[in-house]
């Protein structure tokens, strides 16, 4: 292994710490890491980032693959030429677990609740930019985007097909990626309510446990506003990826 690169959305970046995982896996591993992820980036960027730097021709490389909600959709617009990323807002950011489940709220834009602004919808993201204004050709049509993503999530999606679909995704994309002489592991990030029988060697478990967000919000590792990772959350989430890579990794010392 010479490079790690890490794809995935907010959780793997940045995101209100100066040192996220990636960062301790450079430490321990003395290898290349490029952090790919990108706040608010759905599951069909996160797989498109991989397979981009595949076809560039990279080798011996270790792919980290964070996966996000489900309910994030990723979109081609034809007036600028680049992939939108569709989100939800979620309303309680600091949710539960109730029946071992782990309590989102998404919004749903209700024009009869003036107390409701059309921000609070949820956004669309592009790789790269901070803010909608800089590509203003879209952002004149962005209410009207966010009007089909609220249909589409209203009467297309589906959250167990998604599930399943992700899957078979995700089995095309393990053997792309090592039939190119590369590897690639799975973080998976939201709770997960279908057949976890699914899971398998490729995916980062924690004691059995396969959603990062249930094991973070248990631990109390993520920050005090939202469900990202506090810094210790990252300590600890690079240490669990570090022994799924190499079982006999010396941690500066620690044996784990």
């Amino acid at each position: 292994m010479d490079n790690i690169i890490i794809t995935g959305c907010s959780y793997s970046a940045k995101s209100g710490v100066d040192e996220p995982y990636s960062y301790f896996l450079k430490k321990y591993f003395n290898v290349n890491v490029l952090n790919l992820a990108w706040p608010g980036q759905s599951n069909d960027t996160i797989i498109r980032n991989v397979k981009e730097e595949v076809k560039k021709g990279i080798k011996n490389t270790l792919f980290i693959c964070q996966i996000t909600h489900l309910h994030r959709i990723s979109k081609f617009c034809t007036i600028n030429k680049k992939w939108l990323d569709f989100q939800p807002a979620i309303i309680n950011e600091l949710p539960s677990i109730k029946d071992d489940k782990v309590q989102f709220e998404v919004l749903i834009y209700d024009s009869n609740n003036k107390n409701i602004s059309r921000h609070n919808t949820g956004g669309i993201g592009i790789y790269g930019i901070k803010n909608m204004s800089e590509f203003p050709s879209v952002e004149k049509i962005y209410n009207k985007l966010l009007d089909w993503y609220e249909t589409y999530l209203m009467y297309l999606y589906d959250e167990e097909n998604t599930f399943y679909e992700l899957h078979d995704k995700l089995e095309e994309l393990t053997k792309q990626v090592k039939d190119s002489g590369n590897d690639i592991i799975y973080l998976y990030w939201p709770d997960i309510n279908y057949n976890s029988s699914l899971f398998n060697n490729s995916f980062v478990s924690i004691e059995g446990e396969y959603s990062i967000l249930k094991w973070s919000i248990k631990n109390k590792l993520t920050q005090n506003t939202d469900t990202h990772l506090s810094i210790n959350g990252h300590k600890q989430l690079s240490k669990i990826i570090a022994k799924h890579i190499d079982k006999n990794i010396n941690l500066n010392g620690e044996l784990i």
